[in-house]
């Protein structure tokens, strides 16, 4: 013979020793090594913070004639919203880098090449996004 419950008695019951089994009475000494609590308060808010490099876009070749200039646009990005500058990091003496405009995450800069008659040949320059 079964005893018979009350299926609502039942459902909660079953609540009220899922609850127990959950609380914090019933951790145990091995569950608290592993418990983290996490306290966060109006200004305590979490900031990411990831201090990405920015992204330059390749700038295409150039090619001049000597005693002729030229000048390059060139685009970068950052994740961070950070203001980018460029730099000359290696190149011929006319090779100069600016930059136009610093921005808040994206921003543009200028390669202007102004290579002297005496200036021949296949030069390579580097430039730098920071």
């Amino acid at each position: 013979m079964y005893a018979r419950i009350p299926v609502v008695l039942a459902f909660l019951f079953l609540f009220i020793l899922a609850g127990a089994m959950h609380s914090e009475a019933a951790l145990s000494a091995a569950d608290r090594v592993h418990e983290v609590t996490l306290a966060q308060g109006p200004s305590e808010r979490a900031q990411s913070v990831s201090d990405a490099a920015p992204v330059l876009i390749a700038p295409a070749p150039m090619r001049l004639r000597q005693g002729a200039t030229a000048d390059q646009t060139l685009f970068a990005s950052d994740d961070d919203g950070d203001p980018i500058w460029f730099s000359k990091t290696f190149g011929p003496a006319y090779m100069t880098v600016t930059t136009l405009n610093a921005g808040s995450g994206s921003a543009t800069g200028n390669v202007h090449l102004a290579p002297a008659l005496a200036d021949q040949g296949t030069e390579i320059g580097g430039i730098k996004a920071s």
